[in-house]
Parts: structure tokens; C-alpha cells; sequence
């Protein structure tokens, strides 16, 4: 396990933490990683596209937004009050990540927040990708 006091905290409509981000990795609150970041796609470490992420907001795949950092840009919904982030999680070393031969294209961002939970995304439940 490895500590890191660096990690970002992403924050989910209601204001709370949901999950981490350390480097181009995804972690969840008991510091497992979850996917990971190659550009502007997000994937789960088999290659599913998960999702974006641009400008600070993790979106689904039709461009609403599902999570955030606090330094998002305002391109997206109203932003929650948000709690304070709790302490950082030890984090699991994650495995050598599987990127997928094409690149998919990004939707335009949306405004709205997606009807996706966190959980959702990040398992790739409701995904219109067949990857």
C-alpha cells in the first residue's frame, strides 16, 4: 500500500468525496483503483471506456457531468457546496493498464448532471460502448 498526501479529491453532486485521483490513476474511497485516465477517455484497467474527462469533470458518455474537482472549470452544472475531503486513503498499486486500439471521440460537454452514479461509471454500467 502506498501513502499519498497528494491525492485529488473528485466530488460527486451531493458535495461529497467519491473518489481519488493520483497522477492519470483513478481510486476509490478505500484507495482501490478503479480506471485510468489517456487523454480525455477514462477506461477501466480491461480497456472499457468508462467515460471522460475534461476540464476537471469526469462525464458519462453522452457528455453530462457525474463527478468533478474542486479546479473544474464552470463548463458544466452548478457545483455543490462541497464537505471537506476526508484524509487520503493508502492506496493499492494498480496494474499495468489495457488501452484500447482506437480513441474514441468525446461529446460536446454538457451542463447538465448525469443520471449515472459514481458507482455506474466506474463499473461502466449503462455505457452506450460496446468496448
Amino acid at each position: 500500500m502506498l501513502q499519498n498526501p497528494d491525492l485529488i479529491p473528485v466530488y460527486g453532486r451531493g458535495g461529497t468525496v467519491e473518489a481519488w485521483i493520483d497522477d492519470d490513476i483513478v481510486f476509490d474511497m478505500c484507495g482501490r483503483w478503479v480506471g485510468f485516465m489517456d487523454d480525455d477517455a477514462v477506461y477501466s484497467f480491461k480497456g472499457k471506456l468508462l467515460g471522460f474527462y475534461e476540464d476537471g469533470w469526469f462525464r458519462d458518455q453522452k457528455g453530462d457531468a457525474v463527478t468533478f474537482i474542486l479546479d473544474a472549470n464552470e463548463g458544466g452544472p452548478v457545483k455543490p457546496v462541497c464537505d471537506p475531503a476526508p484524509l487520503p486513503p493508502a492506496l493499492d498499486c494498480p496494474p499495468m493498464p489495457t488501452t484500447p486500439h482506437h480513441l474514441p471521440v468525446s461529446p460536446m460537454p454538457g451542463l447538465d448532471w448525469s443520471m449515472m452514479t459514481w458507482s455506474e461509471f466506474v463499473s461502466g454500467a449503462g455505457n452506450m460502448s460496446c468496448y
